[in-house]
């Protein structure tokens, strides 16, 4: 993306792919800490697919692969979900329950509807697909430039 087609800010800002059951903009940490912990102790790992290649439109389009939202992966979302309540301050009304696409974002900010075109053209006869074992939830933290991971929590159920 960034050498053939110039599309480079997300891998930028973001360089490394994620799909967010949340965003916010504050989180009380360590409430934020303790209950991403607590969460992650009582999840299994799990299996997700993603492929293909969607858009979400407007005046600043968002070109991303799309995670198939199974059973596991909502109730996964609303754990999430259930875990921060009254942890974070303006929350994104776009990953509320109703609203989610779980996606992995690949271009967005420098698109164009030229960049746009030309890779939708150069992948559109390709077959986009795999499965991403889900081991662990992260907090990613924006500094001001980019996004970093700050937490990551393994998921290790301990009922099995």
């Amino acid at each position: 993306m960034k050498k053939d087609f110039g599309v480079q800010q997300v891998a930028d800002i973001v360089p490394f792919p994620h799909f967010s059951y949340q965003i916010a903009g504050h989180y009380e940490e360590g409430q934020l800490v303790e209950r991403l912990e607590n969460l992650a102790d009582q999840l299994d790992p799990f299996s997700v697919t993603a492929g293909g290649l969607s858009l979400f439109t407007g005046s600043h389009p968002v070109l991303f692969v799309p995670v198939v939202r199974t059973l596991r992966l909502s109730q996964v979302h609303q754990a999430v979900w259930q875990s921060l309540a009254h942890v974070g301050a303006e929350i994104s009304a776009y990953y509320q329950e109703e609203m989610w696409v779980p996606h992995i974002t690949l271009a967005e900010h420098d698109i164009t509807s030229e960049k746009l075109a030309s890779i939708i053209s150069r992948f559109s006869t390709r077959v986009l697909s795999c499965k991403i074992a889900i081991d662990n939830i992260a907090v990613i933290w924006h500094t001001g430039t980019k996004q970093e991971v700050r937490y990551r929590f393994a998921l290790q159920s301990r009922e099995h």
